[in-house]
């Protein structure tokens, strides 16, 4: 993984119309852009203070500005260490899969208690693939 890769693919996504604002990592690519970021581009959002502080040590990189836009980081369980996903949220939404929007289904009773169940399925609808970008054939490390 290198910062130009992640560059890349925010240019890319840009150039196709897409503003992306989230990056999707594996908890390895997430510390690994840690990493990355932590070797001089650091930028510190400390304002001015009246009063003394403790010294906090700060290992996580949460906000990358690029020249194509501002994406915050976050960690997935579900996501393999060869990919990140570069999201535009304005072209991804939750839908539901027709004929599974919250149906009721009654179940068995146990005493007085009626039991009943609601049945839904949900996808990701992506609106405009081209908005987003991918980075793929990572190998989990820096």
């Amino acid at each position: 993984m290198t910062l130009a890769l992640i560059e890349d693919g925010m240019q890319d996504a840009w150039t196709d119309g897409g503003n992306p604002r989230l990056m999707i990592a594996s908890a390895t690519n997430r510390a690994n852009f840690s990493d990355l970021s932590a070797t001089g581009n650091l930028v510190s959002n400390d304002v001015n203070m009246t009063a003394a502080k403790e010294v906090t040590y700060v290992g996580s990189t949460s906000v990358f500005l690029t020249d194509f836009g501002t994406i915050e980081v976050a960690p997935s369980r579900f996501l393999s260490n060869d990919r990140i996903f570069l999201i535009d949220p304005d072209f991804a939404s939750l839908c539901t899969l027709n004929g599974r929007n919250f149906a009721e289904n009654e179940i068995a009773p146990t005493g007085d208690a009626e039991k009943f169940q609601l049945v839904t399925e949900w996808a990701l609808k992506v609106q405009a693939p081209k908005a987003h970008a991918m980075i793929l054939d990572l190998d989990g490390t820096v």
